[in-house]
């Protein structure tokens, strides 16, 4: 079975953070992303902790995972909601201060580098670690404020198992802290037409790649 490897992010997302593992290595915060590349002013990344190497396989589809969603709108749906279309799928919280701001920003700097023909294919859904809280109006609000195309953008929520099975198949660490808030992977993946992972990246750092030239080439074989 082939295998994709991408380090991944563990983000301190939680109002007091706590102090890294003495085990993991620390590496600086990414130089701040630049406001016109996105649409709207997004926060300074805090410094993070650098977590082993995750795998996922890419033979089989992530849609195979039976996951019953609610999005914005409060309609049931389920982890192939866009079969059919290139897809980047993302797990974030509402309430996020920092890390998911960025990764939505991240997801919309790659949107720009795409044509616009190429970009009224793309799909792109973020599930939400927040069984709770992230209501379908929170996920409205979020779309509202971060300017999302809600045609080709789904946010949904979903029960505490399901987002654990989510997360395992994507490769994304996350804990939940006692302040609710929540400590996590920042990935970006895309799969294809039928849920087959094709690339990831991470979700900090502002970049195009490998997500941005992966989509494009998906569309040309399309």
């Amino acid at each position: 079975m082939k295998r994709l490897l991408l380090p991944l992010v563990l983000v301190a997302c939680a109002r007091t953070p706590p102090s890294p593992a003495p085990s993991l290595p620390t590496t600086v915060a990414p130089v701040p992303l630049p406001v016109e590349a996105s649409a709207v002013a997004l926060p300074t990344p805090a410094t993070h902790t650098i977590l082993p190497t995750a795998e996922v396989a890419q033979d089989a589809s992530i849609y195979d995972l039976p996951a019953e969603l609610v999005d914005q709108n409060a309609k049931a749906i389920d982890l192939a909601v866009w079969r059919g279309q290139p897809t980047v799928v993302a797990l974030f919280f509402a309430s996020c201060p920092q890390a998911c701001p960025l990764l939505i920003g991240n997801i919309q700097y790659i949107e720009k580098g795409l044509t616009a023909a190429e970009r009224a294919q793309l799909r792109v859904l973020l599930v939400s670690f927040e069984p709770v809280d992230d209501t379908p109006e929170v996920l409205r609000r979020v779309a509202k404020k971060y300017g999302l195309d809600t045609t080709r953008w789904r946010l949904a929520r979903t029960d505490a198992d399901t987002v654990r099975d989510i997360a395992a198949v994507l490769g994304v660490a996350y804990r939940k802290l006692d302040d609710g808030s929540f400590n996590h992977s920042s990935v970006i993946t895309l799969v294809d037409a039928e849920g087959h992972i094709i690339a990831r990246q991470d979700g900090i750092a502002r970049s195009n790649e490998p997500v941005g030239p992966a989509i494009a080439k998906l569309l040309q074989h399309k």
